[in-house]
Order: structure tokens, then C-alpha cells, then sequence
């Protein structure tokens, strides 16, 4: 299966990284990215374009996770794209725990109040820019029988405590989350959809009462054209 167009609907998608040129080398700095392999060879693909680099050749495939890199324009291979880069820095972002799921969520993951904002849809990766009051572990669920009216899908992210990095001293604390949605895809692949749209929902605040109200992503879905 390949992904052909990737349209987020979105008034704003919120790219961490940056660019900065000067002359014919310009600079990326924290850009989430993922790397691909096409033919044995490895690629730095992102929001920006596709690139080659000798220090990707250590990287796995699929590997998610924030890139550094420079482009001279001046001086490229005679048949780009892909441009080639000089990566300086690469963090990875380990995978956070994507389910395809029927019923009742899991008690293990709280309805902890969150603030989020999308950052990236690469292939099948969705990066996530997620603001807690603490260091938190965070599991994106699918009920794949639960459509709404418009035949959105709902996506529910949840989060616990990581009790071995939990700070009490700790607020705002903004991390960039990683979910292979994949399965998902997969599965609407099987029922012969060519388009699906799906919506990311989190506990965003509590009513007077104490019931926990819930927030999509800017109100708007991500929508993902199949090929």
C-alpha cells in the first residue's frame, strides 16, 4: 500500500522545526522526521522534502525522531531529488503504543488533562506536540466500530504517570509523542475505503461538576488519501 497524498485539514499545523538560509546552504533545525528506506538506501523524509545522508546508513527504517541537517544546493548529485544533506544531530523518538480497540478503554491510561497540538503526518507516523503538568507515558486508541455522523473515526489519546521520571516539582512539560496508526490504515484498506478521516480526542478540561470534557485537535479531522 502506498500513501499518495497526506491532506490535514488543519488551520494551522504546528511544525517544530525551522529553516534558515543563507546564500545556497540552508539550515533545518528540529524538524520531525522519519527515516525510509527505498532500495536499500536510507532517506530523511519530512514536511520539507526527502533527503539523502551518509549518517543515515547506522539508522533503522521507520525510525522516527527529530533532525538537524544542512543543504548546499551548490553542491548536489547531478540527479536530485533527493537532495543530499549533512545531518549534524539526530534524536530519536521511541514509538508510543497505537491500539486498534472495541469497547472500553483501558483503565491503565487515565483521562489526564492534556493540551495538544498536531505536529507531523509522515506515512503512517503521527507526531503530536503534548503539554502535561507531568512526565507522562501516552497510548493513542481506535475504536474502529465508532464513526460519527460526518463518518470521522474518533481517536482517544490517553496518559499515565511514568513513575520512574515522575517530578512533583514538574509543570508544563511539552513532549513530542510518536504513533504508527498503520493498523488502522491497514484496516480501512480491507474495506475498501480510499479516503478515511480521523480525529484525535484528549481530556482537555473538567465541567463544575467534575465530568471530564474532551477536545479534538483544532476541531478538525486529518483526512488520508489511499493508493
Amino acid at each position: 500500500m502506498k500513501l499518495y497524498n497526506i491532506l490535514l485539514f488543519f488551520p494551522c499545523l504546528f511544525l517544530v522545526g525551522c529553516a534558515s538560509q543563507s546564500s545556497d546552504i540552508q539550515t533545518f533545525s528540529g524538524v520531525p522526521s522519519i527515516i525510509v528506506y527505498e532500495n536499500d538506501n536510507p532517506y530523511l523524509k519530512n514536511n520539507y522534502s526527502t533527503f539523502s545522508s551518509p549518517a543515515l546508513d547506522t539508522i533503522p527504517d521507520e525510525t522516527c525522531g527529530i533532525a538537524w541537517y544542512t543543504v548546499d544546493y551548490q553542491n548536489q548529485p547531478s540527479t536530485p531529488p533527493p537532495f543530499s544533506a549533512n545531518l549534524t544531530y539526530w534524536e530519536t523518538i521511541p514509538q508510543s503504543p497505537f491500539q486498534l480497540m472495541s469497547g472500553e478503554m483501558n483503565d491503565i491510561y487515565k483521562d489526564t488533562m492534556l493540551s495538544v497540538n498536531p505536529v507531523s503526518l509522515l506515512n503512517q507516523f503521527i507526531f503530536l506536540s503534548i503539554e502535561s503538568d507531568n512526565t507522562l507515558n501516552y497510548e493513542l486508541l481506535c475504536n474502529i466500530d465508532s464513526l460519527d455522523k460526518n463518518n470521522i473515526t474518533n481517536m482517544y489519546l490517553r496518559a499515565k504517570s511514568d513513575s520512574q521520571n515522575k517530578d512533583s516539582l514538574s509543570t508544563d512539560i511539552e513532549t513530542i509523542a510518536v504513533f504508527n496508526i498503520y493498523p488502522f490504515i491497514y484496516e480501512q484498506v480491507l474495506q475498501g475505503k480510499d479516503t478515511i478521516s480521523f480525529n484525535i480526542q484528549y481530556a482537555s478540561k473538567t465541567d463544575s461538576v467534575g465530568n471530564i470534557l474532551y477536545s479534538g485537535i483544532k476541531q478538525n479531522p486529518f483526512k488520508i488519501i489511499l493508493k
